[in-house]
C-alpha cells in the first residue's frame, strides 16, 4: 500500500519542542527570531542534538526538502526562532506574549508521529454559540444549533440518533476495585527523531490530501428526510457571536466553499435546510430568512479550547490568540474575534446576499468575490484574519492545536504550537502561504503542481499531478 520515501528522514515529529528546551552545549539562542534554517549546517544524527536549536531545524529542513518534491509549497525559516527571551532579541518588548512558556505539567506528546496524525475532511461547519468552552461532547447540548446539524448530519447518512446517555448520579459513590498494575514499558524499537515517509495511493506523502471540489458537482437525490447526501464534515461550537438581531438564530461558517449563512433559525429544520443549501448550492435563496455571503476575511484561524475535552487546549488557545493578535497587529493586519465583520450591515457595504445571485452566474460570482477580498494575493498587504476559539478537532495531545484556512481552499492542521512559534506561523503561513513542516500535522489542499520542476518529468511530478490537476491555488500565494 505504501512506498517508502527515506529510511531515516529526520523529522520534526519527536525531536521539537514548542516548550522551551535546553540548548546543545555551546549553542546560542539569542540574536535572531526567525533564522533561515537553509543556514544551517547539518552534521550526522548521531553527532547533532535532536533536541538542540540546530537538531530541530535540520530535522525541519530535510522534511522540507521531501515535501517540496511533491509541490508542496514549504518554508525555508527556522519556525522556532530564539529559544528564550534575553535581551537583544529581535523579539525584544514581546517577551510576555510570543516567549511565554506553557506552566509545568503541560505534557505535549513528542513521541509519535505529528504529521500524518490528522486527516482533513472536506468541509468543516463553524456554529456560533459565543463560548469558549462546551459540554464533553458539544453535541449533546439540544439548545445548541450543532445539536440539530449532527442530528441532521447523521439523518442524511440514514442514521437514527439514539437518545443520550442519562446524567450520572453524583450522590451515589461507585465502588470502584483497586487499579490493575501499570503495564511494563516497553523499549521503543523506533530510532529517535526519525520518521518514514510514505506515499499512500492518493500519490501524496502521509498528511498531504486533495480534497475533492464538490462545487458545480451533481446532487444526489435526497434521502427520505429530505436531506441531500453531504461531504464528510467536522462540525465544531465555536466562539463566533451569532450575527442574528433576531432569538433563537445563529452564524455559520462554511470551509472551504468560503461562506458565512446567517439568521440559521436554531432548530432541526434550520439544521436540515443550511445543510441542503450548502449542498444544491441554492445559497439559502432567502427561505425561512437565511442569507448567505462569502468570507471576507483572508484567513480564519480555528483554535481548540475545549476544557472539558482536555485542559491543554484550554491553556494554550488563549495565549496564541494573544500572540497571533500581536503578530498581526505588527503587519498592520486586522482581527475580528467575535464575527463582527460578518453581520449583514457590513457585508451589504460590499456585496448583496448571494441568494440575490442568479444561479448560473453563481460560481462566477463566488470566485469574483473571493479574488476581491483585501490582500488575499499580497502578502505584504493587510486585509482581516478571523480568529475563533473552537470544540475539540482532534489531538490535543499535540496541543496548542490549530486549523488555518483560505479562500484558496487550501487548510492546514498545526500542532505542537506554543506563542514562540507564532510569529513564524503569522508571516511564513498566513500571510506567505508557506507550510511550517515542524507544526504540520496535515493539510488539504496544499499541493501544487506548478511548484515543480518542469524539465524534470520523474515519476514523483508525474503522480503529483494526476492527482491534482489544479494550476497552483489562487487566492494566495499557494
Amino acid at each position: 500500500m505504501f512506498r517508502k520515501i527515506s529510511e531515516n528522514l529526520l523529522s520534526t515529529v519527536s525531536s521539537f519542542s514548542s516548550g522551551p528546551s535546553t540548548p546543545a552545549p555551546g549553542s546560542s539562542s539569542a540574536g535572531t527570531s526567525t533564522p533561515d534554517i537553509t543556514s544551517l549546517s547539518l552534521e550526522s544524527p548521531s553527532a547533532t542534538n535532536p533536541n538542540s536549536h540546530q537538531g530541530r531545524a535540520g530535522a525541519e529542513r530535510q522534511l522540507a526538502d521531501e515535501l517540496a518534491r511533491f509541490g508542496v509549497p514549504v518554508s525555508g525559516e527556522d519556525c522556532f526562532g530564539c529559544q528564550e527571551h534575553e535581551e537583544g532579541c529581535d523579539e525584544a518588548g514581546a517577551g510576555d506574549i510570543t516567549h511565554v512558556q506553557y506552566p509545568r505539567g503541560f505534557d505535549v506528546d513528542w513521541e509519535t508521529d505529528l504529521l500524518g496524525s490528522s486527516k482533513p475532511q472536506p468541509r468543516q461547519l463553524i456554529v456560533s454559540t459565543g463560548k469558549s468552552d462546551w459540554p464533553h461532547d458539544h453535541t449533546e447540548d439540544e439548545t445548541g444549533l450543532s445539536h440539530h446539524l449532527n442530528r441532521a448530519l447523521l439523518e442524511a447518512e440514514g442514521i437514527t440518533p439514539g437518545p443520550p446517555p442519562p446524567p450520572k448520579d453524583k450522590s451515589k459513590k461507585e465502588n470502584k476495585s483497586a487499579p490493575p498494575p501499570p503495564a511494563a514499558v516497553q523499549e521503543s524499537t523506533k530510532q529517535p527523531g526519525h520518521v518514514d515517509l510514505v506515499v499512500g495511493k492518493n500519490g501524496l506523502p502521509q498528511g498531504i490530501y486533495e480534497i475533492p471540489d464538490t462545487a458545480g458537482a451533481e446532487v444526489e437525490p435526497s434521502a427520505s428526510t429530505g436531506i441531500p447526501k453531504q461531504p464528510g464534515t467536522m462540525l465544531f461550537s465555536s466562539s463566533l457571536v451569532s450575527q442574528s438581531h433576531e432569538g433563537h438564530r445563529e452564524t455559520v461558517l462554511s470551509i472551504p466553499d468560503w461562506k458565512v449563512v446567517l439568521d440559521v433559525p436554531n432548530d432541526i429544520e434550520g439544521a436540515r435546510g443550511v445543510l441542503t443549501d450548502l449542498v444544491e448550492h441554492q445559497d439559502g435563496q432567502k427561505r425561512a430568512g437565511r442569507r448567505t455571503w462569502t468570507l471576507p476575511y483572508r484567513a480564519v484561524v480555528l483554535l481548540c479550547s475545549h476544557k472539558r475535552r482536555d485542559k491543554r487546549c484550554h491553556i494554550a488557545a488563549p495565549l496564541l490568540e494573544k500572540a497571533l493578535i500581536h503578530s498581526l497587529e505588527q503587519h498592520q493586519v486586522s482581527i475580528d474575534l467575535k464575527g463582527d465583520s460578518l453581520s449583514a450591515d457590513h457585508l451589504e457595504e460590499s456585496h448583496p446576499p448571494l441568494d440575490d445571485v442568479p444561479r448560473d452566474d453563481l460560481q462566477a460570482e463566488i470566485e469574483k468575490r473571493l479574488r476581491a477580498i483585501e490582500a488575499v494575493d499580497d502578502e505584504d498587504g493587510n486585509g482581516e484574519v478571523g480568529i475563533f476559539r473552537i470544540s475539540h478537532l482532534g489531538g490535543h495531545r499535540y496541543a496548542g492545536v490549530m486549523i488555518i484556512c483560505f479562500p484558496s481552499g487550501a487548510t492546514l492542521y498545526y500542532g505542537r504550537v506554543s506563542p514562540q512559534e507564532i510569529p513564524a506561523v503569522v508571516k511564513e503561513t498566513i500571510l506567505g502561504g508557506k507550510i511550517l513542516p515542524g507544526l504540520l500535522r496535515s493539510a488539504g489542499n496544499a499541493v501544487r503542481p506548478d511548484l515543480l520542476n518542469e524539465e524534470q518529468e520523474t515519476k514523483t511530478s508525474k503522480a503529483v499531478k494526476g492527482v491534482c490537476q489544479r494550476k497552483g491555488k489562487s487566492l494566495l500565494k499557494w
